[in-house]
C-alpha cells in the first residue's frame, strides 16, 4: 500500500474511530486503499466504525496498525499539506514533508481480519433524520446515563416511537430521568417496542451528528439487535443492548400545580458557587418564596453557602425541597435558552424542568427525585 492523503482528512478519519478503541493498548486500526479512497476501520465487541477519505492511491493495499501509537502520531501531524503512508515490509511508514521531514514507522499486523460494513436483514427499517434535531435529543438525555450502574437500564438510552408517532429518547439512572422527542413520522413498527443503546453508542451517534452533515440515516434490523448509522463517508455499526427497559411512563409526574420560570444561566452559576460548601451527599436545598429562590448548601459544622435569586411568575406559597446538586447542575449545563420552567407538587414528589427555548418540533423534560437532606 502506498498513498498520499491530506493531513486534515487523515486526522478526521482517525478521530472518528476513537469510540471503537476502548483499549488502545490492544486495539488495531485497519486501512484499505482502493482506487482514490482510503477506508479506515476499527471495531470492538459492540461497535464498528468506518470512515472514508479521498487520497492519491499510488498502490492499493490493506494493513492493520496498533491503534495507540498510530493515533498518537497522527494527532501530532502538522496541519496542511499531505501525508505519505507506505507499506514497508513489516511496517507502515508515515512521512510528512512540511518545512522539515518527519518519518515514523509503525509495525503492521498480518493476521488481523478486515470486515466490510455488515448488511442488515431484509426486514430492516430505515429513517432519515435531520442531524440537528437528533443531536439535540441526544444532548438532552445522554448526560443522565451512566457507564456502570446496579440497574441495567441505567446504562442505556431507550429510543422508541410514542403513541403520537413522535420519535423519543429517554435516559434514567433511577434517580433522575430525561426525555426528549421530535416531530417525525417514524416508519414501520421496529421502534414501537423501542431499542436500547449503550451510553457509548449514543455518544458516538452524537459525535456523528455534530459534524457538518444535514441528515443521518438510521437503519434498524428487523429483530432489533443491530443498528447502522450513516452519513457521507462515515458509518457506525452498533450491536443493540438486550436490556429490557422499564415502563418509565408510570413514574412521570401526572399533576404539578406549582411552577416557576427560572433564569438558566443565573441559576447555573449560583448552583456551582453554592455547591462549593456541600458535603459528600451533594445536597442542594431550594427554598421558594413569592419573588425569590434561595439556594443553600452546607457541610456539617464548618461551611455553608447561600445565594438568593430574584424570581417572577412563581404561582405557589413558600416551599422547600432538596435535590442532588450535581444532577440539577447537569440539567442547566445541557439545556439551552434563557429560561427553564420548574414544576412540582408536594415536597416529596419528583420535580420537573422544561426548557423553554427548544428547536422547532422538539420537546424535552428533566425529572429529579427529591432527597432528604441530613440535618
Amino acid at each position: 500500500m502506498k498513498i498520499l492523503i491530506e493531513a486534515k482528512a487523515l486526522k478526521l478519519s482517525v478521530s472518528r474511530l476513537q469510540g471503537a478503541l476502548v483499549d488502545k493498548s490492544f486495539a488495531q486500526i485497519g486501512l484499505l486503499a482502493t482506487n482514490k479512497n482510503l477506508c479506515f476501520f476499527a471495531a470492538d465487541r459492540v461497535l464498528a466504525i468506518y470512515s472514508t477519505s479521498e487520497c492519491d492511491s499510488l498502490q492499493e493495499g490493506r494493513v492493520f496498525v496498533p491503534a495507540k501509537i498510530f493515533t498518537d502520531v497522527v494527532r501530532e501531524v502538522p496541519q496542511g499539506g499531505k501525508v505519505s503512508l507506505e507499506e514497508d515490509g513489516a511496517f507502515l511508514k508515515l512521512s510528512v514533508k512540511e518545512g522539515s521531514t518527519f518519518t515514523m514507522k509503525t509495525p503492521t499486523t498480518k493476521d488481523a481480519h478486515w470486515q466490510d460494513l455488515p448488511s442488515l436483514d431484509d426486514k430492516c427499517e430505515q429513517m432519515v433524520l435531520p442531524t440537528h434535531l437528533l443531536s439535540y435529543m441526544l444532548s438532552q438525555t445522554v448526560f443522565c446515563i451512566t457507564e456502570e450502574s446496579p440497574r441495567a437500564y441505567g446504562t442505556v438510552g431507550f429510543l422508541h416511537k410514542l403513541k403520537s408517532g413522535q420519535l423519543c429518547l429517554v435516559g434514567t439512572d433511577g434517580f433522575r430521568l430525561s426525555q426528549s422527542s421530535m416531530n417525525f413520522d417514524v416508519p414501520g413498527e421496529s421502534l414501537s417496542k423501542g431499542i436500547c443503546l449503550s451510553k457509548r453508542a449514543l455518544s458516538e451517534l452524537l459525535r456523528m451528528c455534530n459534524e457538518d452533515a444535514e441528515e443521518i440515516t438510521i437503519s434498524v434490523s428487523g429483530d432489533r439487535t443491530r443498528l447502522i448509522a450513516e452519513t457521507k463517508n462515515y458509518q457506525e455499526y452498533i450491536l443493540l443492548s438486550a436490556v429490557k427497559y422499564p415502563r418509565y411512563q408510570s413514574v412521570l409526574p401526572k399533576k404539578q400545580e406549582y411552577s416557576a420560570p427560572v433564569p438558566r444561566v443565573v441559576l447555573q452559576g449560583a448552583i456551582k458557587r453554592v455547591l462549593l460548601a456541600s458535603d459528600k451527599t451533594g445536597a442542594l436545598q431550594i427554598n421558594l418564596q413569592k419573588e425569590a429562590m434561595i439556594l443553600s448548601s452546607k457541610t456539617l459544622g464548618s461551611t455553608e453557602g447561600r445565594e438568593k435569586i430574584t424570581l417572577s411568575g412563581y404561582n405557589g406559597s413558600n416551599r422547600s425541597l432538596a435535590v442532588k446538586g450535581k444532577f440539577l447542575a447537569d440539567i442547566f449545563s445541557n439545556t439551552a435558552g434563557e429560561t427553564v420552567q420548574m414544576s412540582f407538587g408536594t415536597e416529596d414528589e419528583p420535580v420537573s424542568f422544561y426548557p423553554q427555548d427548544e428547536p422547532e418540533g422538539c420537546l424535552s423534560k428533566h425529572i429529579l427525585v427529591p432527597i432528604k437532606e441530613t440535618e
